[in-house]
């Protein structure tokens, strides 16, 4: 169901999707944007971004353990995103995730609106794996209706690995691609995975 993203064939969608890139796997090569630089930024230069979050929340996110990765074209900035070394939410569907060792949630990407439709969200999502050599295993997801999401995480070399279902008593995952990493986005979300044979 890779690119596709059409639910289940009951009809029911998904609230979201999840995707993995796990060290080793390949990484394809994307569209050049010239002139794109991307950085990690320290905790003072982080601190004094040019992004839509004000100095408290900025605060906030370091202290949690959250590194930020901007994109900047001709010294502006056009893109960023987040990774997280320790804890991540997902606020709207209450989900809290403490990161294993070696694992990283890649989550909150911006690309300005004039900037879309370049490519430039995959280049930041690859320069993250490339640039923390010592992690494992990126995950990032998506809300189910993002498709412009899906098309730049899968371009950049991830694999849908499960998607995210609401249930009676709560949510359900089911694995799509690479089903032997299901479990730990199971173990990840804290959320279970539902027997599909």
């Amino acid at each position: 169901m890779t690119g596709n993203q059409s639910g289940r064939e009951d009809g029911h969608e998904p609230s979201g999707l999840l995707y993995a890139w796990w060290r080793g796997d390949p990484r394809p090569e994307l569209m050049d944007v010239p002139g794109l630089v991307i950085q990690r930024l320290d905790r003072e230069h982080t601190l004094q971004a040019d992004i839509a979050l004000d100095r408290a929340d900025l605060q906030t996110r370091l202290e949690q353990g959250h590194e930020l990765y901007v994109a900047r074209l001709g010294g502006e900035t056009v893109a960023w995103g987040w990774s997280a070394s320790q804890h991540a939410e997902i606020g709207e569907l209450n989900i809290s995730m403490t990161m294993p060792p070696g694992n990283r949630y890649l989550w909150d990407f911006v690309t300005l609106p004039e900037w879309r439709g370049q490519g430039i969200y995959g280049h930041i999502l690859q320069a993250m794996f490339v640039d923390q050599a010592d992690v494992n295993r990126f995950w990032v997801g998506h809300d189910f209706g993002n498709v412009a999401s899906g098309r730049g995480i899968l371009r950049a070399g991830f694999h849908l690995i499960v998607e995210l279902f609401p249930g009676d008593s709560g949510f359900y995952l089911i694995p799509v691609d690479f089903p032997e990493r299901a479990p730990a986005a199971a173990d990840l979300l804290g959320v279970p995975l539902q027997d599909t044979r």
